[in-house]
């Protein structure tokens, strides 16, 4: 099998045996110019059966066509008659599962947050294109080394399937079904306890823990957005993933507003002891100047010390959490905009690394460092290249070239040398509207 699959991609060499399930047997290979993939291949039980090897290939088009960047590349696939080979982006990290458990404690809810609008934005991407996954599972959310989101296995029914997030043994099938799985994933991260560990009743009666039992630190708005992402009655539930969204976000920056500070609450028989005292200690003490001075930054009850500490420690988590969250106030749109996605470029024949990095507004250093590669050397016609681009834009009524640019602040000459329209007669109203159709998805580049 081995020297079958170098036969198949010559510019690949097996390095390890990675495991086989009941349907599939995956590979380590390392391509010519030095980066690591996986090659997926029919196991031997189901190896030259027609229904199989045809729901491969339709599989392996569909996949094809899903670019995003929470979503594993698809570099390259092979159909033979007996056998199908899928070249996969090699991912490292860990599944959702076993990253808490590295953990061995709750994430931050800056980071959670972080994580779960990035769950949000590929499951908000693969409902508009139809592909959305019938179960959300530990197995298919991948945290890479890097701290990101990967979800795998979207429409692949072979990918093992680990503890599912979804509180019924149905599929999700409405809106709020989503955003209860997105919920139960935020409840895993902000608390460190997978949902199910705590017992699958709770979850369908409502009876979980709330997150402050785990993470004392977690604040009154985060818990009521979470508790109604996760209850168990839809009709009570955010009514979709974009509700949730912006839930999310409208709760990160509460977190940091002045309003929601804990102080200690003065009371008129308080302060008169406290301004007695401070008489008192100058009256005793007239030449201790430092001593007064400091005794009067200070307003709590004497004889509540707990109550004193527990300030203290809220007041330095309310510092810190304030500290860590620079980059909070960002609103969607901004957020959206600052995101560069990757995007496979499959290269032509006679196309050159410089031109490559040019239609993308890339640098060929920048190219050659996303793709592991040592030199322009290696690049081989029919390869897929790894780029940056800003979006992937869906042309609707009444859009023109022209207006398409403008809305993304670049230019005409930008957008039509991203899609390769370089060579088009913009001044051609026949032209424009043969290119420019409705429903065609162009790639926005970066900006320069």
């Amino acid at each position: 099998m081995i020297q079958l699959m170098e036969q198949f991609f010559p510019q690949y060499r097996i390095e390890s045996f990675l495991k086989e399930d009941a349907y599939f047997v995956y590979h380590l290979a390392r391509h010519s110019s030095g980066r690591l993939a996986v090659i997926q291949s029919i196991a031997p039980d189901y190896q030259g059966k027609s229904s199989v090897i045809e729901r491969i290939k339709q599989y392996a088009g569909t996949v094809n066509e899903l670019q995003h960047p929470m979503l594993p590349l698809l570099y390259d696939f092979l159909i033979t008659d007996n056998n199908a080979f899928l070249i996969w982006e090699h991912l490292d990290g860990t599944n959702i599962d076993q990253y808490m458990q590295q953990q061995s404690k709750a994430l931050s809810e800056r980071k959670a947050q972080r994580l779960v609008l990035s769950l949000i934005s590929v499951l908000e991407f693969l409902i508009q294109k139809g592909e959305a996954p019938p179960r959300l599972d530990t197995e298919m959310i991948w945290i890479t080394s890097d701290e990101r989101i990967k979800l795998r296995g979207i429409i692949d029914e072979s990918t093992p399937k680990g503890l599912c997030y979804h509180p019924s043994r149905e599929q999700l099938h409405a809106p709020q079904d989503y955003v209860q799985a997105v919920g139960l994933v935020w409840y895993h991260l902000i608390t460190g306890k997978h949902p199910r560990s705590l017992g699958e009743e709770h979850i369908l009666k409502g009876t979980l823990p709330p997150a402050a039992n785990f993470y004392p630190g977690v604040f009154e708005h985060v818990e009521h957005c979470l508790a109604k992402a996760i209850h168990p009655n839809p009709a009570k539930r955010y009514p979709n993933l974009q509700e949730l969204q912006k839930a999310i976000l409208a709760a990160r920056i509460q977190t940091l507003t002045p309003e929601q500070y804990s102080f200690v609450e003065l009371n008129a028989p308080l302060v008169l002891l406290v301004f007695m005292t401070i008489l008192t200690a100058f009256i005793l003490w007239r030449g201790s100047r430092r001593d007064i001075l400091s005794a009067t930054r200070v307003a709590y009850y004497p004889h509540d010390i707990s109550a004193w500490q527990e300030f203290e420690k809220r007041k330095a988590f309310v510092k810190a959490e304030k500290e860590s969250a620079e980059s909070l106030f960002l609103s969607t749109q901004e957020e959206e905009e600052q995101i560069a996605r990757d995007y496979l470029h499959k290269v032509s024949p006679g196309e050159t690394l410089t031109e490559i990095a040019e239609r993308y507004n890339m640098t060929p250093e920048h190219l050659l460092r996303i793709n592991n590669l040592a030199s322009a050397d290696n690049i081989q016609a029919g390869v897929g290249l790894k780029v940056k681009v800003r979006a992937i834009h869906k042309i609707n009524v009444n859009e023109s070239p022209h207006s398409i640019a403008q809305k993304y602040g670049i230019s005409l000459e930008e957008l039509l040398k991203a899609n390769g329209l370089s060579d088009i007669d913009t001044s051609n109203k026949k032209v424009l509207e043969k290119e420019f159709y409705p429903g065609r998805e162009l790639i926005i580049p970066i900006s320069q």
